[in-house]
């Protein structure tokens, strides 16, 4: 009688294999490439992210102008708004409104103060600051709708609808007087009205870090002088308590960019010329 050799039942390692050297290789380069191509993504999104400051700020800038032309007025100080737009029906300067309701202004010339209120902590020191948007929104110089007040949070409070957001995540804009600051967080120059761009500080204006050096000194190289103390685009002071760490020094005369600091560290000042 023939004995019948039955084979050993398959392991269960048989038929299958690891990846070779060469595949693990090859998967290794391409999550490389999808990597670097997310970073490289990434990049490029936030260059034009901070390149669209400098359009905004253009755009913002040439709509008060052109305002100005119009109406012999700046936007927000403009004495004689509700007689083009109609009052708020709450009263001013924080009543409720209702399509293109909106406050006056003092007419002084001067984009904050409104009388009465100067130093006063409230916030009815910056309504100007606020109505400005809702003037140019109102006469079709910006698109949008503002409310002409600040947010629940403070007079500093920038939310949607009170006043312009950056494409720059957390950055704001807002337009008001600077004249030729005293304080240690500025350089002593001579700004009249700025468009001020950054992060919003709680009480005072939008002034702390929203980009880096680099991006900062990007913006002004293109732009201006690439000195963050002179032209027409200034940054603050080293030492400033808003954007300190965005330039090398507290003297106009000697600071630059500090471009070997990696914090979103900068906020810009846009001279206006208004």
């Amino acid at each position: 009688m023939t004995e019948i050799i039955k084979p050993f039942p398959p392991s269960p390692g048989d038929g299958q294999r690891g990846f070779t050297l060469i595949e693990l290789s090859v998967v290794l380069i391409i999550i490389g490439f999808i990597a670097g191509g997310i970073v490289a993504g990434q990049a490029l999104i936030r260059g034009s992210q901070v390149q669209s400051v400098v359009v905004d700020a253009q755009t913002y800038i040439r709509a008060t102008q052109m305002f100005q032309q119009k109406y012999n007025s700046l936007p927000g100080d403009m004495y004689n708004a509700t007689s083009y737009w109609g009052t708020a029906s709450g009263g001013c300067p924080n009543g409720p409104r209702t399509g293109t309701q909106t406050c006056n202004g003092n007419g002084d010339g001067i984009i904050v103060n409104l009388p009465g209120d100067a130093g006063s902590g409230n916030w009815n020191d910056m309504i100007e600051a606020f109505l400005v948007w809702q003037h140019l929104a109102d006469a079709g110089f910006v698109q949008g709708s503002y409310t002409g007040i600040p947010g629940s949070g403070g007079i500093w409070d920038m939310e949607p609808g009170s006043s312009p957001a950056s494409r720059v995540p957390g950055g704001w804009f807002a337009v008001y007087y600077l004249g030729v600051p005293s304080d240690s967080n500025n350089f002593p120059l001579s700004f009249g009205h700025v468009l001020v761009f950054g992060a919003v500080h709680p009480g005072s204006v939008p002034a702390n870090g929203i980009i880096n050096p680099n991006e900062a000194l990007s913006i002004d190289n293109k732009q201006d002088d690439g000195l963050p103390a002179s032209g027409m685009i200034v940054s603050q002071t080293k030492d400033s308590t808003y954007a300190g760490n965005c330039t090398t020094s507290d003297s106009a005369a000697t600071a630059q960019y500090a471009v070997t600091v990696t914090g979103n560290n900068c906020s810009l000042y846009f001279k206006t010329g208004f």
